[in-house]
């Protein structure tokens, strides 16, 4: 699964929107989202339980946090570069 690099399809707003970052320690955590905004009720509930207040990410086979946004990978310190300095990192 290839890392996204920084795309303009995915604004720093909605970054802002689906994260909160704790410079102090490092964790970007998985913010609640309005129901509206899942395909499903059950959807919006496994994401309740299995996501909503946890650390976002998992450890690739090379050591780097990556995390999925709409169905596209995403090296979790570029998300948080975007998150922190409101754009994404240009290399």
């Amino acid at each position: 699964m290839k890392a996204n690099k920084g795309r303009d399809d995915l604004s720093i707003s909605r970054l802002r929107e689906l994260f909160s970052y704790d410079p102090n320690t490092g964790e970007l955590i998985w913010k609640e989202r309005p129901v509206e905004t899942f395909k499903s009720k059950a959807g919006y509930v496994n994401f309740m339980r299995d996501f909503c207040g946890r650390s976002a990410g998992t450890v690739s086979n090379r050591g780097y946090l990556r995390l999925k946004i709409q169905d596209r990978s995403y090296l979790s310190h570029r998300v948080i570069w975007a998150l922190f300095y409101g754009e994404w990192p240009s290399a």
